[in-house]
């Protein structure tokens, strides 16, 4: 039998139409085996306590095993790089934090990825505003008289964030940066760390995680002045906002579920259509309330913008500061 011969043409053609068609049989396939869904943190913080709140219905909708596995160090970036770097082929997602993708990327080292260009993001779980919270002993019961305060007594405060690079972190120098005070910054290992300092009185002002704080009672020695995000929040409306006193303050922290830069577009699409899904459900919708976290549920392209606008914003914020 005489070999067959094909034109370059030909040749081109064929890998033109193989292609998709392979990529195409990928998709309609998928899953035939565990998906890992990475949580870059220890076990127990938000980003794990979302990934098992909804491990259990996208693994009843797609059909196989969904393993969460923590990653955590260098303050989420492990496990973030090591979704980077995984191969393309859906098995293995992550759920990470903004601070990992827009604000983090600012501040050295770099980390072991890019944001904008190593991940195919599939869609924004949920948000929630972080608190802007004091210690009582130093007298103030608003933003506004805090910012008096530290105006008053330039070089006197410091606040305490959960670390460098965090939401937190950058919310602080944002108040700085907006109200022209200059408090200096406390960076402690974790939010928990920093709550016990202010508790304790060794600093007096901190920005925290509001789901740690939002049970704080009358006789508790730290007080909530504001959340961090434009609006008041639902399950504490008599809080107010920063931005009732600084207009167009707005930071909050989210969660975003991603795969790698290269998945096929058909299986970042189901997928995003079943995290939707689960997201729409009454009973996911208040549990993720009860964590103080509103429900987004956006599109693949809704959060590629999220994520290259906060990028650009907390990139000018951190260049401002100094820091």
């Amino acid at each position: 039998m005489k070999p067959v011969k094909m034109s370059l043409a030909a040749v081109a053609l064929v890998i033109f139409v193989a292609g998709p068609v392979a990529a195409q049989t990928s998709a309609q396939t998928w899953p035939d085996r565990t998906i890992t869904l990475v949580n870059p943190f220890p076990a127990g913080a938000s980003t794990d306590q979302i990934s098992r709140l909804i491990q259990p219905k996208l693994q009843a909708a797609l059909g196989q095993a969904i393993v969460v596995e923590s990653k955590a160090g260098a303050a989420g970036n492990i496990g973030t790089a090591f979704v980077a770097r995984a191969t393309p082929d859906s098995y293995t997602l992550l759920t990470a934090p903004n601070a990992n993708f827009t604000i983090t990327p600012h501040f050295p080292p770099p980390p072991p990825y890019d944001p904008l260009k190593d991940f195919a993001p599939i869609t924004t779980i949920a948000a929630a505003p972080l608190a802007l919270v004091v210690h009582k002993s130093l007298g103030v019961n608003s933003v506004k008289e805090l910012i008096e305060y530290a105006r008053k007594n330039p070089g006197q405060l410091s606040f305490g964030s959960s670390g460098v690079g965090s939401p937190h972190h950058v919310a602080g120098e944002l108040l700085n940066t907006k109200a022209g005070i200059n408090m200096t910054h406390v960076p402690y290992k974790g939010g928990a760390a920093a709550q016990g300092d202010l508790t304790g009185g060794h600093i007096k002002v901190a920005v925290l995680t509001f789901s740690t704080v939002a049970a704080l009672d009358d006789a508790a020695p730290i007080k909530v002045l504001a959340v961090t995000g434009k609006d008041r929040i639902k399950l504490k409306p008599d809080i107010p906002s920063v931005a009732e006193t600084i207009p167009g303050f707005d930071v909050y922290g989210w969660i975003g579920v991603f795969a790698p830069a290269g998945t096929p577009k058909p299986i970042v699409e189901r997928l995003n259509a079943e995290v939707k899904k689960i997201l729409a459900d009454p009973e996911i919708t208040k549990r993720l309330n009860d964590l103080t976290f509103e429900v987004i549920a956006d599109s693949p392209e809704g959060l590629a913008e999220r994520i290259r606008s906060e990028h650009a914003m907390w990139g000018d914020v951190v260049k401002a500061s100094g820091k």
